[in-house]
Order: C-alpha cells, then structure tokens, then sequence
C-alpha cells in the first residue's frame, strides 16, 4: 500500500522532512542573506587522528591533543555495519574507550534515541523482533528501557524495552528528546490520512512515566530543547515551495517566533541550543537555497541522495532571528552535534569521525573514525 510504502521511506530515511502543506504565517523578522561571514573566509582545517580502539584502553592512548582539553564525560552516537540496524555506542572521552550501548535484537525496528538527562533511562524508536512466520517488525512505537538493560547482553527480561506509545501503519513517531529536568518526552508524531497534502505533523510531549500524549505545535517537527528547559525550537514549513523554517516557543509551544524564514537554505537537519539558550546551532549547506534539492525531493528519491546524506556545515543564529553566521567549511554528510555540560566545546559526528571543536567553529580536532550518525549526546 502507498501508505505503508511512504512510512517505511520516512522511517528508512529518518527524514526531518514535512508533507503538511497547511499555510504558516511568518512572523516578521529581519532580512536574512545566507552568506558566509568573516569567520567562514579561512575554513578551519580538520586535524586527523589515528582511529582509537574500541575496547577499554588506559587514557594515555587517547590522542595527546584530545588529552591536553582535559575532556571529559561520553558522547552517545549511533553507529552502522552493513546489512545491519544501527546500534548505539558511548565513547569515553577520558579513556578513549568506545563500547556498545544498545545493540538490538536480530529483525527489531531501532531508530531514533535520547538518554534521559539522569542517564538512568533510554527513549526509542523501536519495534521488537516478529513471532516465528514474519519477516517484519511490529508494533513500532515510542519505546523506554532502563539504560543498565540497554547495556546488558541478556537484557533485563520481557519488560524492557517497555513500550510508551504504540503506533499504526498510518503514524510515525520521530526524534524523541528529553526535557533537561526528565518530566517530558518530547517527539514528532506524522500521521498519514490519505494523499499527501492531508498529512499532519505535530509536536508533542508526554509526562513520564505515566502521562498522556499532549499536542504542542501543529505543522511542525524536530524539537530541540534549551538547557533550563523553557525555549523549544522546531522545524515548520513554507507551503509554496517546501522549505524549512526554523522557529522558537515556549516549552508548551506557546508563542513561537521566527528565527529562519524560508529560502534562507534549501534544508536545515540538527540542530541545538548554545549554553546560556541565547542562540541555536543547526546544520545546512553552505550553497544557496536553489541548488540542493528539496525536502520533498529527498524524500520521494527523486535525488539519488538521501535525507542527512547531502554536505552541510554548522551555523549559528541568534534565538530572536537575524543574520545566521556560518562556523565551518567542512562539507560533511550525517551532522549531528552536541554542546560540551562546561560550554567549552562543540562535539559532532558525521559518516566519517567524530570531532571536537571551539564553539566558535574553529580548532577542528577529530578524536575518532569512522563516524556514524542519526544522533549526539554529550553527558557526563
């Protein structure tokens, strides 16, 4: 059925990608130019390393660069093998030791993840393996599983993952994020009702443990949540012609304000808040809006690349709008991307390492390779 075909696209493509149409009225904001400015004139270089191992080692063999920034805590990032779901890993920023998280059953549905901010719980997108006869996974849905489980080899039993919402072959559930004091899961749910233009795209949150699902903003997806907890920011889109907007709420999603309007970039993936939740971080080409195909096109395979597959660098813009300020010249594919807790560095990953570098976007160091993708967390 086109239906199922379509979900399982957007599932397969983890796309950030809307097909509501519904009109979005933008707030006016100043103009906006995407131009590379001062800092973007002599690209930061990307100091390669030797790849570290992936067993525990003793810190002396992290690479003395990486040594001398003193880092510390994990950076939780999705890895791939080939023929094979993605698995979730953490890499030690003290010892270099990069080890294995979550890795899901043989024929399970695993996508999407956040690890609560006490590091106690893990938020999914998951599907347990079929009964005997299927091929394919059901019951896709928002699913939660103690973190000490996730790491096990044997699991902690039936109950976990245990699911939290359950979805039909007419919804999706995307992006699941912790609010910083761990009451809320936030998500972006699709739901198909036909053809594509009476699709709907929602932000929604759900109290944890026990709450119900609330509807925060309509037409919009991806949320992002500042560290005290009371901006969100999310993707909305430009019915004309299919661009994103990226916009900033209330935590309830009252209020919102744009920060990006469309045509400033033919798409914007991840993207975080600063520290102090004065600015946000996000990633985009580096080209104008009319190169890189749209949205839609990504979606539909209409381009032969595929969402989070097109080269982008990071940019900065000020959460009240303004003229975005691009920090790299990199060109990379798969960004995400995460603050240091100390607000002293940038981690993000991308299908060939995973990298450090100022806030500033300068002094590139890259710690680890190959990459991965799909998300970032940096914890302590």
């Amino acid at each position: 059925m086109k239906t199922t075909l379509v979900l399982n696209l957007l599932l397969a493509l983890l796309t950030a990608c809307s097909v509501e149409i519904t009109e979005v009225t933008p707030v006016p904001s100043p103009n906006l130019l995407v131009t590379p400015t001062a800092l973007a004139l002599q690209p930061p270089g990307i100091e390669s390393l030797t790849p570290l191992s992936s067993t525990p080692t003793p810190g002396s063999t992290m690479p003395l660069p990486a040594i001398n920034l003193n880092l510390t805590g994990h950076l939780l990032f999705f890895k791939y093998e080939p023929d094979s779901h993605p698995f979730l890993v953490k890499f030690d920023l003290t010892s270099g030791a990069l080890t294995t998280l979550y890795h899901p059953p043989d024929k399970a549905g695993f996508s999407d993840a956040a690890i609560s901010p006490d590091g106690t719980q893990l938020v999914m997108i998951y599907a347990p393996p079929p009964p005997p006869g299927q091929q394919r996974p059901s019951e896709m849905g928002l699913y939660v599983m103690p973190t000490e489980c996730a790491s096990r080899p044997e699991g902690c039993g039936s109950e976990a993952p245990s699911p939290l919402l359950k979805q039909n072959d007419r919804e999706l559930f995307v992006y699941p994020v912790w609010s910083p004091d761990g009451q809320y899961i936030y998500y972006s749910h699709f739901v198909y009702e036909g053809d594509l233009d009476t699709s709907d795209y929602t932000i929604e949150r759900i109290a944890y443990p026990a709450g119900q699902p609330e509807v925060l903003v309509e037409n919009a997806l991806w949320p992002s949540l500042s560290p005290d907890g009371t901006k969100l920011a999310y993707f909305s889109f430009d019915p004309a012609n299919f661009t994103e907007m990226l916009n900033v709420a209330e935590a309830n999603g009252a209020n919102p304000k744009l920060v990006i309007p469309a045509n400033a970039f033919s798409f914007m993936d991840d993207h975080f808040f600063s520290p102090d939740g004065s600015a946000i971080i996000f990633s985009a080409p580096g080209n104008s809006a009319a190169v890189d195909p749209s949205w839609l096109e990504r979606l539909l395979g209409i381009q032969t690349a595929s969402a989070h597959g097109l080269p982008a660098d990071w940019w900065r813009v000020p959460v009240q709008g303004g003229q975005p300020e691009r920090l790299t010249q990199i060109s990379a594919e798969g960004l995400y991307g995460a603050f240091a807790p100390d607000g002293r560095h940038i981690a993000f990953v991308d299908f060939d390492g995973v990298y450090i570098m100022k806030p500033d976007g300068t002094e590139i160091l890259q710690l680890l390779s190959p990459g991965g993708s799909g998300m970032l967390q940096w914890q302590e």
